[in-house]
């Protein structure tokens, strides 16, 4: 027997797929890929800069919003930070001091200018639209999270999961995580960072 096109040649080894680590520089070649996302934080300045030069309009690797004296804040991404930002102002309205910030960048994720936007505030929510199961709460949670572990006073940082499966989030869904943020902050003690879920049906 023998196979016209065979699956396995012995003769010509060839790898598809998994990445045979160039003859054992697996290790090197992945600290290689890692530095060189660390590098994109100055890639991705330049561009926003230079477009800043033809548009007027200055992208960061950050979207605050009414953060300056913000006491509440909620982190989230996408068409939702539309919304959010309406209810901030909502909010404002009321007296409430509440801010947000609109994701921008997720990888390489900027630690270090959440840590300096969010370090006055007491207490910040975070949107997540996706769920991560066995985890303590969503993709987004987790990284400003980690990003505020260093930060002295340490804010609370409390998970919110939203829209999956396309479900809709509206105003009064993102007023109810301001108003657990409100209560969390006037609280002495930590608030549980037990996820909550906003537009969820529950009989």
């Amino acid at each position: 027997f023998h196979a016209i096109n065979p699956l396995l040649d012995t003769k010509r080894p060839v790898t598809v797929g998994p990445f045979d680590g160039l003859h054992g520089w697996y290790f090197e070649h992945k600290v290689s890929q890692n530095r060189a996302m660390d590098r994109a934080f100055k890639v991705i300045q330049d561009v926003a800069d230079e477009y800043a030069e033809i548009s007027g309009r200055h992208y960061g690797l950050l979207d605050p919003y009414r953060l300056e004296d913000a006491e509440i804040a909620i982190v989230v991404a996408g068409s939702t930070a539309g919304t959010t930002r309406t209810v901030v102002d909502k909010l404002r309205a009321r007296g409430v001091k509440a801010g947000m910030v609109r994701l921008r960048v997720f990888r390489p994720f900027p630690y270090e200018a959440y840590a300096k936007a969010l370090e006055h505030i007491k207490v910040v929510g975070v949107l997540d639209r996706a769920d991560s199961f066995g985890a303590q709460g969503g993709p987004l949670f987790m990284e400003i999270r980690s990003a505020l572990y260093d930060n002295d006073p340490r804010p609370q940082v409390l998970p919110f999961i939203y829209g999956l499966g396309g479900r809709d989030i509206f105003p009064d869904n993102i007023e109810q995580a301001f108003a657990v943020l409100e209560r969390a902050a006037q609280d002495k003690k930590r608030t549980s960072t037990e996820r909550r879920y906003l537009n969820l049906r529950e009989d």
